[in-house]
């Protein structure tokens, strides 16, 4: 299988700069167990990420917790500046698809 999208695309005209390709999956503290609900509070969401760099051939995971006007995802949005994001569809909330709209604008 090959996938060719522009976040993943390399050839020899490539860019100096970085291109990402970047996938979210939110987690509400609604869905999460108990010991999760004691230790964030209840407007929390926790993000799973992970992008790729095609042109460097990087590939990075991680996860944050952040709260309702989404700042921690804005964060990373900012600081990645990806090309492309990846999610599940129905999987993100309404606060969380107006912060991409908003962080994800150019």
């Amino acid at each position: 299988i090959r996938v060719l999208t522009p976040a993943t695309a390399i050839d020899e005209d490539m860019k100096p700069e970085a291109v990402h390709l970047l996938a979210v999956q939110e987690i509400s503290m609604d869905v999460a167990n108990d010991h999760m609900s004691r230790i964030c509070p209840e407007e929390s969401v926790i993000f799973g990420f992970a992008f790729v760099d095609a042109a460097a051939g990087r590939f990075y995971v991680g996860s944050l917790r952040d709260d309702n006007p989404r700042t921690a995802l804005g964060a990373l949005l900012m600081q990645v500046a990806p090309l492309e994001l990846l999610f599940e569809m129905g999987g993100l909330s309404n606060e969380t698809r107006n912060a991409l709209r908003c962080y994800t604008m150019k």
